[in-house]
């Protein structure tokens, strides 16, 4: 698997390759999937000050929306990973708090036995959750940058790059669109280029 740096123009035209982002196969749809990340030091802040975090995540994300090429195995990429998590959280949770009312209820006489066997179940169902979320969250295409103008995302099949790249090397040889933005000297025309260091907007120098 590999990253690959989109541009939030080839996500809103629609300009990415017919290839499945997850196993490089021909893709025979489009999923649309909008993409969020939040800086990974938000986790932590979030044991100090939840609304401070919350603060943060709304101040300091990024999203952006594109349709994503897949193959008819991995349709339900996101969808399926979505709901095991939504469905193993809610069991977990669920389990957790019985388990919590059930040694702490005065009125049940418990077991000493039954009680550490229940503590050790507990204790499995845990690392077990926590380790489904793990590889899910891992193996998952998700977004590790996001900007105004660009997303890079991570466990993307290198097929995909591949055509992406031979794409972009056409749609250079035709000349790359090129894009009208404002700053503070008014407004100027950029183009999008690609180098070694992936994809970036340069200005177009004025013709004679």
């Amino acid at each position: 698997m590999a990253n690959v740096t989109l541009t939030a123009r080839e996500c809103r035209k629609k300009l990415l390759p017919s290839v499945c982002m997850r196993c490089g196969k021909p893709a025979v749809t489009t999923v649309e999937k909008t993409f969020l990340y939040y800086p990974s030091w938000l986790f932590f802040l979030s044991f100090w000050s939840v609304w401070g975090a919350l603060v943060d995540a709304v101040t300091l994300s990024g999203a952006m929306t594109l349709d994503a090429p897949v193959c008819r195995r991995h349709r339900t990429h996101w969808a399926t990973r979505t709901r095991v998590v939504a469905i193993s959280t809610m069991t977990f949770v669920f389990l957790f708090v019985g388990v919590i009312w059930y040694l702490a209820a005065p009125q049940v006489k418990h077991d000493p036995d039954s009680s550490v066997d229940l503590c050790t179940g507990t204790l499995f169902a845990s690392v077990a959750w926590f380790g489904l979320v793990l590889f899910f969250h891992i193996t998952v295409i998700k977004a590790i940058r996001i900007t105004p103008d660009l997303i890079t995302l991570t466990q993307v099949h290198r097929d995909f790059v591949n055509a992406l790249e031979e794409k972009r090397g056409v749609a250079a040889d035709d000349k790359i669109p090129e894009e009208w933005i404002w700053d503070e000297n008014g407004p100027r025309r950029v183009e999008w280029v690609w180098d070694e260091s992936g994809p970036r907007r340069r200005r177009v120098p004025k013709s004679d």
